[in-house]
């Protein structure tokens, strides 16, 4: 019997945000359940951690050197030969997106049957001099009702919150108009709507906890009144070095270190927002419930990238550290139909990255093999321990002096900064916070040169010249955007 799938996508939310993961510091009981009563995937990444190369290798089943798109780009091609809601619609399913999309160009439904937009704040549809097709009071569905609701003048930035930046404070209106709330509404309005007698796949994508970092009073106070005695605080042996412990220039810094108040505001921001996205997930299982989905219906996890949170004087995303590329992936079958019971609650520990929630949702929901992806079902990973998997991960993003390469082959991470050409060694194992960079220790040469080898293969034909004579080259022209983009067929 085929499956439905509700695939639930939040952004910038880090592995450790939730609270099965974190010994219960953010509330998170309903990701909790799923954890423990379906299955966790702990070694689950991001290989390039930005909104547009993560969600374009999301939707295509491609890695990053397929999709080319190695970094933040709005004018990246979105002509991927697959496309993740295409396939359930080839199989008889009936296909919705709620939320965030973030493709270009801002309508494009990439195989959705239908597509209620909410994009956040996007400075390119934001620009006064763009084209009226891309102005983002044309496009975003939820814009148009929250001034329906509130009123004409109303705007997503009367909160006064940034959304890039560490500022946080609560929402300014009543929660029932937060776009958190909303997407969960159409999402419900979606199952009393559609046809019963058809399959579905139900993409339920938040904005949140990506800044602003707004969510309603309620859950604000609930984090800072606890946070009351925390400080931005860097354990590392590395990050001084670096110069990156300066005092935070910019509301959208990516470096430097806050004040305790504003360092307290913002994880009350970024907390708060995860648990406001968690009980009104509660909110949607209620209702799916009671429209008797639990016997049918495999629910999905997952984040497009992390956000460093001030960890090692480092913001947002785009980094090769954990809080920017670890992230969560849970699968929660109620029926128990796919693991059996004797399996719910189990870790897998085995690397897996976006490339493989394509074909994974696919061989879930209907037991078919996609084949011409980079990404693999993850299946056969719950059922099968002595399957063979992929022993190591490359992943990449252009960040200008800090656009960097990394290399995991657990229990290692090897890092390398295209620009400067500085290396760094971590035992992710014994070290989760990477605070000891083992690079220059000499116990570590060999992995290190083992790791560096792994990159250098990896790069060694790719358009920029990273590889000239078998060895790294430092500081090479870069783009977010490869010349393979133009060509996905070719693939």
């Amino acid at each position: 019997m085929k499956k439905n799938i509700v695939f639930v996508m939040a952004d910038q939310f880090r592995y450790d945000a939730l609270g099965i993961h974190n010994d219960g510091l953010i509330s998170t009981p309903t990701f909790n359940e799923w954890a423990r009563q379906g299955i966790d995937f702990s070694n689950c990444y991001s290989a390039t951690p930005t909104c547009v190369p993560a969600r374009a290798t999301l939707f295509s089943g491609l890695s990053q050197d397929h999709t080319g798109i190695v970094g933040y780009d709005d004018d990246a091609n979105w002509n991927f030969p697959y496309k993740l809601a295409e396939e359930f619609s080839k199989r008889g399913y009936y296909t919705k997106a709620v939320g965030k999309m973030h493709v270009n160009g801002p309508r494009k439904r990439m195989g959705f049957d239908h597509v209620e937009l909410h994009d956040g704040y996007l400075h390119r549809r934001r620009n006064a001099n763009n084209e009226n097709s891309l102005a983002y009071d044309n496009v975003d569905d939820y814009y148009n009702w929250l001034r329906e609701k509130i009123g004409a003048n109303t705007d997503i930035i009367d909160g006064a919150v940034e959304c890039n930046s560490y500022v946080a404070m609560p929402f300014p209106y009543e929660e029932k108009y937060h776009p958190t709330n909303w997407v969960v509404d159409r999402s419900i309005d979606f199952l009393r709507t559609r046809d019963p007698k058809e399959n579905f796949f139900l993409y339920m994508s938040f904005v949140r906890p990506h800044s602003p970092y707004d969510p309603p009073k309620n859950y604000f106070d609930m984090y800072y009144d606890e946070l009351k005695d925390v400080s931005q605080e860097d354990l590392s042996n590395w990050a001084r070095d670096m110069g990156l412990d300066h005092k935070v220039e910019a509301i959208n810094a990516l470096t430097g270190f806050l004040s305790k108040r504003d360092y307290r505001t913002m994880l009350a921001g970024y907390y708060g927002s995860i648990s406001h996205i968690d009980h009104q997930l509660n909110r949607f299982m209620i209702k799916a419930n009671e429209y008797n989905l639990f016997d049918n219906t495999i629910f999905v996890f997952t984040s497009d990238h992390g956000d460093m949170l001030g960890d090692h004087y480092l913001f947002r995303k785009g980094f090769a550290y954990q809080p920017s590329i670890h992230i969560p992936l849970l699968i929660y079958d109620p029926s128990h139909e796919l693991v059996g019971k004797t399996k719910s609650g189990s870790l897998v520990r085995e690397l897996v990255e976006l490339r493989d929630i394509m074909p994974s949702l696919i061989d879930l929901a209907t037991g078919d093999k996609l084949e011409g992806l980079d990404g693999e079902s993850i299946r056969d990973l719950i059922n099968d321990e002595n399957i063979k998997w992929r022993s190591y991960l490359h992943g990449e993003h252009m960040l200008d002096e800090f656009s960097n390469h990394f290399i995991i082959q657990l229990p290692y991470k090897y890092i390398r900064y295209s620009q400067s050409g500085r290396e760094q060694l971590f035992n992710l194992e014994d070290d989760s916070k990477e605070n000891n960079d083992l690079s220059k220790d000499e116990k570590y040469k060999n992995i290190l040169a083992n790791l560096r080898s792994i990159l250098i293969d990896e790069l060694r034909d790719r358009e920029e010249g990273f590889v000239k004579d078998n060895n790294l080259v430092v500081g090479v022209d870069l783009k977010a955007i490869l010349a393979i983009n133009e060509n996905y067929k070719e693939i």
